[in-house]
């Protein structure tokens, strides 16, 4: 797309505001040398109104931006400090056109996204979207992978694999390389 993007890989040590938003900087700064430095953004005192203030100079330097900015918050779902989920929420609801985040997470997120949803500012995306169809399985493995099954061969891949790609990709490779496909299929459990 031409997006310039900042991947922030979160883990458990990024669970406190200092550490979030370090990493959150540090990744757009990647793509926007100099963003955020003027900003004084992390405030010393832990008050909503320094968290508040914080966000506000985020969200003013992200208005100066020209060219689209997408910020991808990955593991999401190990951040519990509640003035993180506060100032996302604040961010999310006010983030210009031209940056976008997109937030990739094991959990619902914490914190309200129904309005942003009901005025189309969402795409959710969980894990039914992410399981094949029985249908898509069958074109996955004729068209995709070359390998012609039946219809109860794939029935029992799908059934092994739960419908997840990676899985019956691995199970693809399998058949590819053993002779017998019947027999492969018998002795491919999934894991």
């Amino acid at each position: 797309s031409g997006a310039l993007v900042a991947w922030v890989a979160l883990d458990r040590l990024d669970n406190d505001w200092t550490p979030f938003w370090n990493c959150v900087l540090a990744s757009i700064r990647e793509r926007v040398p100099g963003f955020g430095n003027a900003l004084g953004f992390l405030p010393e005192s832990e008050s909503a109104a320094s968290f508040e203030s914080a966000i506000s100079a985020f969200l003013n330097e992200l208005n100066q931006l020209n060219d689209e900015l997408v910020v991808v918050l990955d593991d999401y779902h190990l951040i519990e400090f509640p003035a993180i989920h506060h100032a996302l929420s604040y961010l999310l609801e006010y983030l210009p056109p031209r940056a976008h985040f997109y937030i990739a997470s094991r959990t619902d997120l914490a914190f309200p996204t129904a309005r942003l949803l009901a005025k189309g500012e969402v795409n959710r995306i969980d894990t039914n979207d992410l399981q094949f169809s029985l249908d898509e399985g069958v074109v996955f493995f004729r068209d995709m992978m070359k390998i012609t099954l039946t219809d109860e061969q794939v029935a029992e891949l799908f059934r092994q694999t739960e419908g997840w790609v990676s899985g019956l990709q691995l199970a693809a490779i399998s058949l590819q390389r053993g002779g017998n496909i019947a027999e492969s299929i018998r002795h491919f459990n999934g894991s």
